[in-house]
Formats: structure tokens, sequence, C-alpha cells
């Protein structure tokens, strides 16, 4: 499979290189040198497999092999990488985006800089609410009732759902939600 990896990231020179295979050590130094090659100015590579030793590659070599220039996105934490010359390759966690969808648009519609433990409790209340209510809904439709699924159905938890999504995008906007303890 490395040998397949290397002949196309050569052959394409590639913007991005998306790591989702689960190998660990996939994007080998080859694989990662070939990167440099890349039509981007700036190309990105993302090691999203995890755990960490599942990681197509570490933030470490990919900084190390394909240069100081890339944007580099895993899916296992990594500390930022120091270049040398006071510079710093700075690593992305970025399976969260992807994997808490909710969160991520929560966060940027709402401009967060922080997302707090209420905020991450309010999307656990939103999933739940939703699971239920799709529940009632299925009910519904199963028993003839169509206009349900438009909202003229039961009352459901309506406000329970309206109370979770103010605490993951609050009114205003910019950075808030509430609840002790954050993540970036």
């Amino acid at each position: 499979m490395i040998l397949k990896t290397i002949i196309l990231v050569k052959k394409v020179r590639p913007h991005v290189l998306l790591g989702l295979s689960g190998v660990g050590g996939n994007f080998n130094e080859e694989v990662l040198k070939a990167m440099k090659e890349s039509v981007s100015t700036k190309p990105a590579i993302f090691s999203m497999s995890s755990p960490t030793m599942n990681a197509e590659c570490t933030a470490i070599d990919a900084f190390k092999h394909a240069g100081g220039d890339i944007v580099f996105g895993s899916g296992s934490p990594f500390e930022n990488v120091d270049l040398g010359n006071g510079k710093v390759g700075h690593v992305n966690q970025a399976n969260n985006m992807y994997l808490f969808l909710g969160i991520g648009l929560g966060s940027l519609l709402s401009g967060a800089r922080l997302i707090t433990d209420g905020m991450l409790q309010a999307a656990e209340c939103i999933r739940s609410v939703t699971a239920e209510v799709g529940a009632v809904v299925e009910e519904n439709l199963a028993e003839g009732e169509e206009n349900f699924a438009e909202g003229h159905g039961g009352e459901g938890e309506g406000s329970n759902a309206m109370e979770a999504a103010s605490a993951v995008v609050p009114a205003g906007g910019g950075g808030g939600g509430y609840g002790g303890g954050g993540y970036v």
C-alpha cells in the first residue's frame, strides 16, 4: 500500500494528502518528501487515523520530511513542532470538526473561541432530544399520522431542544456558552 501511495503522490503532486487508512506509518519518509513536490505552495497533510499508533504519520515526521510550509491536521493529539529559528509547525487536531459536526457548526456560527463542557453537555442533550423526537415521528407516521412530520402533531420536547441550542449557540454569538472547562 505504501508503494502505491508513493507512486500516486509523485504522479499527482496533490494539494492535500488525506489519511483515513488506519494504517500506522502509511505516510512514510518517502511519501512525505514527495509532498514537497506538490503543486501547492502550502500542501496539507491530514493524518486522520486514531489512536496515535494508527496515525499515517506523526506531526514531527510530516514537518521534518515535507517541510515547514505545510498545513498539518490529525485525528490524534500531537504537540506543535519546533522548526528552529523561532518558527513553529502548528498542529491541528482536525477530526473533531468532522466527527462532531453540530459542535463545529455551532462554534463557527457563534464565533466561539472555546468549546466549554456546558456546550458539550447541551449538544448531547440535543442529540438525545432529536433521537426521541425522531422515534415519535416514525411511530406516528407508521400509524398513518402524515402531518406529524410537518410539526402538526404533539408538542414533544421542543423547549428542551431550544434550551440546549441556546447553550451551544448563545444569543448574540461570540465565544459564549456556559459551563466550566473548555476545549480549543
